[in-house]
C-alpha cells in the first residue's frame, strides 16, 4: 500500500469458504489502521471469531500498538505491543467448560522497501504469557502491474502439546498460517483509495484447511 504522510485505513476480511469438504475455521476480521510515512505509527484493533471444533467456539480480541521507523534506507524496523484476550466455550463429555486467557505479545519486524512501492519483511512475535511460544513470520508485497501487487505471508511457530495433567508433553513445530493474494488498488478521489484483495489462506495445526479470502480496504490520505 502506497503511503503519503498520514493515512487511515478501514478494512474487512471475510472467508469465502473452505476448499475442503469439512472446514473447522470461519474467520472474520475487521480493523482500523493509522500510518505515517517515514515515522510510521500504527494502531490496529481487530477481533477474530473462529469455530475451532464442532462443539466449541473461541472468541478472541486483540489490540496492537506499535511504532515503526526507518533505519538506513531502504531498511526499516518496527516494535509493537499486543495485549490479547480470548474466551473459549467447549462442550466435552457432556460438560460445558469456559476458559479465559489474557496474554501480551511483543512484535519485532525488520524489512526492506522496494523502489516500486513494495516491501519484504520478517520478524518475531513473542508471547510473554505461558500459552504460546515465539512465532516467526514473513510478509511480502511485490508490485506486478500498475496498481496491482502480489502479497505472500507465512506464520511458523511451535505449539505446545499438553498431557491430561496439563504438563507440556512436547512442542510441535509447524506452519500456523500461510497465504497468497492479489491486491488491486482503485482511485476513488484525490485522497480516497479502495483496495480489493483476493487470495487463499492455509491454516495449520488443528485446522489443516485452505480457505478463500476476500479483503476490502478503504484508505484516506490526510
Amino acid at each position: 500500500m502506497k503511503r503519503h504522510n498520514l493515512s487511515a485505513a478501514i478494512w474487512l476480511a471475510v472467508s469465502l469458504g473452505s476448499f475442503q469438504a469439512h472446514s473447522a475455521s470461519e474467520p472474520l476480521e475487521i480493523g482500523i489502521t493509522y500510518q505515517w510515512q517515514g515515522g510510521e505509527t500504527e494502531w490496529l484493533p481487530y477481533f477474530d471469531i473462529e469455530k475451532v471444533t464442532d462443539y466449541g467456539l473461541l472468541y478472541a480480541q486483540a489490540t496492537e500498538f506499535g511504532v515503526a521507523f526507518p533505519l538506513w534506507s531502504p531498511l526499516f524496523t518496527s516494535v509493537a505491543v499486543s495485549p490479547m484476550f480470548a474466551e473459549q466455550h467447549v462442550i466435552s463429555g457432556g460438560r460445558h467448560q469456559r476458559n479465559e486467557t489474557l496474554s501480551a505479545g511483543v512484535v519485532w519486524r525488520l524489512g526492506v522497501t522496494l523502489n516500486d512501492g513494495g516491501y519484504l519483511s520478517t520478524g518475531i512475535l513473542y508471547d510473554v504469557s505461558e500459552t504460546q511460544d515465539p512465532e516467526w513470520f514473513i510478509d511480502n508485497s511485490v508490485p506486478m502491474l500498475p496498481d496491482t501487487s502480489l502479497n505472500t505471508w507465512l506464520r511458523y511457530k511451535s505449539e505446545r502439546v499438553y498431557d491430561k495433567d496439563q504438563h507440556i508433553r512436547k512442542r510441535q513445530p509447524g506452519i500456523r498460517e500461510m497465504g497468497i493474494s492479489i491486491e488491486q488498488q482503485f482511485t476513488v478521489t484525490e485522497r480516497w483509495n479502495a483496495y480489493v484483495e483476493f487470495g487463499a489462506v492455509y491454516e495449520g495445526f488443528e485446522y489443516h484447511t485452505t480457505e478463500g479470502m476476500l479483503k476490502l480496504t478503504l484508505t484516506h490520505q490526510f
